[in-house]
Formats: C-alpha cells, sequence, structure tokens
C-alpha cells in the first residue's frame, strides 16, 4: 500500500517529495527515480518535435500528419512502436484504451524508440502524482 498525499510536490508541506509505502516514509523526486533508472540528474531540454513528425515516426511514415479525430489507431504504428506501445499501456502510461493512442502516450514511446533525451524521473513523478490525486480515497 502506498500513500502520497495530495501536495507532496509543495515545498512549504513538511512532507515534500515523501510517500509512505506499508508504513515507512521513502523520499521520492524526480532526482531520486533518475538515480534509480541510472539516468543522469542534468536537466533535459523541452523536447521540440511536433505531434506530425511523432506521427511519422512511430507510423513508419504510414501517416503524415496526426489524425484529427485526437487519437491514432494502434493498427497504424510501426513493429517498434506497436510492441513499445503494449509495453507503455501496461507498465509505462497504465491505460485500457491500447487501440487507440493518445498523444501523450505517442510522445512517450516516440522518446523510449528513439532514445532521445528525456527526464523519466519528472515524467514518472508527474504521472505519480497525477493517479494519486485521481485515485484517492
Amino acid at each position: 500500500m502506498v500513500n502520497v498525499a495530495d501536495n507532496c510536490d509543495d515545498p512549504q508541506n513538511p512532507e515534500y517529495r515523501q510517500v509512505f509505502v506499508r508504513g515507512r516514509c521513502v523520499y521520492f523526486s524526480p532526482s531520486i527515480i533518475n538515480k534509480y533508472l541510472g539516468r543522469s540528474d542534468e536537466e533535459v531540454a523541452e523536447l521540440k518535435v511536433t505531434d506530425n513528425d511523432i506521427c511519422r515516426i512511430i507510423t513508419g511514415n504510414r501517416l503524415k500528419q496526426w489524425p484529427s479525430q485526437k487519437k491514432l489507431s494502434a493498427l497504424q504504428l510501426s513493429p517498434l512502436y506497436a510492441v513499445l506501445n503494449k509495453i507503455a499501456a501496461v507498465n509505462w502510461v497504465p491505460t485500457t484504451h491500447s487501440s487507440n493512442i493518445a498523444k501523450e502516450l505517442a510522445r512517450f514511446i516516440y522518446v523510449v524508440g528513439t532514445k532521445a533525451m528525456f527526464d523519466y524521473g519528472s515524467y514518472v513523478f508527474d504521472a505519480t502524482l497525477e493517479h494519486a490525486v485521481s485515485f484517492a480515497l
């Protein structure tokens, strides 16, 4: 059981960047996540790639621009990105809609597939806080 306070990312909170796992306090931050993943803690520039570029790359040039209905069909993905989508939908960016790819998930599998410089620690930290708030009891 994990307990993440709504405001654990607030520097004014006495439990700043702390979560409770099985009754024990664990420090939790983007820096700690990057260290655990064996990644550099250096600041990474914002990913400068358009949705259309991502669409073109993850579909293996089958599509030249992001679909107008806002989600991309998983059937359009190249084999590499189809596998990354399956893994991501279960482990990294949990979703029950793995047949359609939202822009956020597409951006994530693009980063993994191209090995682009990316701050995984901040991504995981922010996603965890987002899920903690949405699944709060």
